[in-house]
């Protein structure tokens, strides 16, 4: 009876919307007293790359034999360490809502690359959509009269590109390996990156877990790992044009539930109006 919910899409999004959003609002409380950004970045994405090794059983064996393929990935996984590292001190000092917002031009830069490295056909319904969630962001970081972008925002941005790159470069990489497998080496192979840049030893990443907030680090790594599965799970069992759209509703619940649960109190119906314009955006790359 569960396998057979967890074939239908409806299921899946659902899931991960629950996931996205406990993501997002529980990475806010676990990195606040954090000990170092890059520390508690790699015990997140263990955390998280353990609970995907967990699901590995569940789903055939595979894995890619083309030297190529590992290549590829490699290379994505370079610029996926940059997005999570970056993106957990950019987090710690932007709002969650506002963070959820420009995360969004993921979809943007992703159109772009396929413009300038794939040769896509130049496909109005893209453009417009594309322009859409442009302005939304634009919006977003325009207040009283001016344009504010400050450190956070930049690293966000910045995080947002390499992610789009990453994304790029593996797509169509997962359907030669067992799912979950792939997904945990996507948090697993960066974190090793970074430790190993920023010469983290293990007691640090270590005392992260024990003296900080320990039931939200594994809150956010769990939920992490659940966003991510159960999104590729939705993009299996149904129509990308109908779950990409549907999966940006996670914006909209994190603007919602961050004025409630963190007191992201400013700006709440701006926050709501620029959330319904990168929906419908995304609604129009996906159609």
């Amino acid at each position: 009876m569960i396998l057979y919910f967890l074939n239908l899409w409806p299921v899946n999004l659902i899931l991960h919307l629950f996931f996205a959003v406990t993501y997002n609002q529980f990475y806010k409380i676990s990195i606040k007293d954090n000990y170092r950004d890059g520390s508690s970045t790699v015990l997140l994405q263990i955390i998280c790359a353990l609970s995907l090794l967990f699901l590995v059983p569940f789903f055939p064996w595979k894995y890619s034999q083309d030297p190529k393929v590992y290549a590829l990935l490699f290379l994505a996984f370079i610029f996926y360490a940059i997005n999570d590292r970056v993106q957990t001190t950019a987090r710690s000092g932007l709002p969650t809502s506002e963070f959820a917002i420009i995360l969004q031009l993921s979809k943007v830069f992703l159109v772009v690359v396929g413009w300038l490295v794939f040769h896509d056909l130049f496909v109005w319904n893209r453009i417009i959509g594309a322009t859409l969630i442009f302005i939304g962001v634009f919006a977003l970081l325009f207040n009283r009269g001016q344009f504010s972008l400050n450190k956070s925002a930049v690293l966000a941005l910045l995080g947002t590109l390499a992610m789009s790159i990453g994304m790029s470069i593996d797509i169509g990489l997962i359907s030669q390996f067992n799912m979950p497998f792939y997904l945990a080496l996507s948090v697993l192979i960066p974190s090793i990156f970074i430790a190993s840049l920023e010469r983290i030893p293990w007691h640090h990443v270590k005392r992260e877990l024990i003296k900080g907030q320990k039931r939200y680090y594994l809150a956010t790594g769990i939920s992490w790992a659940g966003a991510m599965f159960f999104l590729y799970r939705a993009f299996v069992t149904g129509q990308v044009s109908v779950v990409s759209p549907l999966s940006t509703l996670n914006i909209l619940f994190n603007v919602v539930i961050a004025y409630f649960y963190l007191g992201e109190r400013d700006h709440l119906w701006k926050k709501i109006f620029i959330s319904l314009l990168i929906i419908l955006g995304v609604c129009a790359i996906s159609c």
